[in-house]
């Protein structure tokens, strides 16, 4: 084998294996972008869900407490 052979075998697998890097590289970043993203979106509608059952114990508590002052008025 030449030397302009070589060279050119070690820039052809040096640059597929750059390439192989880079894709696996972007695979894994975008994979760890969607967990944070479903991640995120689980706590979004947990949060809603809390304030949403929050919002039904404190409208609860509060009708209760006027049905408590009509029964002690009458």
């Amino acid at each position: 084998m030449s030397l302009r052979t070589k060279a050119a075998n070690i820039a052809h697998k040096t640059t597929v294996l750059t390439l192989c890097g880079l894709t696996i590289f972007g695979f894994v970043e975008v994979g760890i972008l969607f967990n944070r993203r479903v991640a995120q979106s689980r706590e979004l509608a947990t949060r809603r869900e809390l304030n949403k059952l929050s919002q039904e114990i404190t409208s609860e508590s509060t009708l209760s407490g006027i049905d408590d002052n009509k029964s002690s008025e009458s």
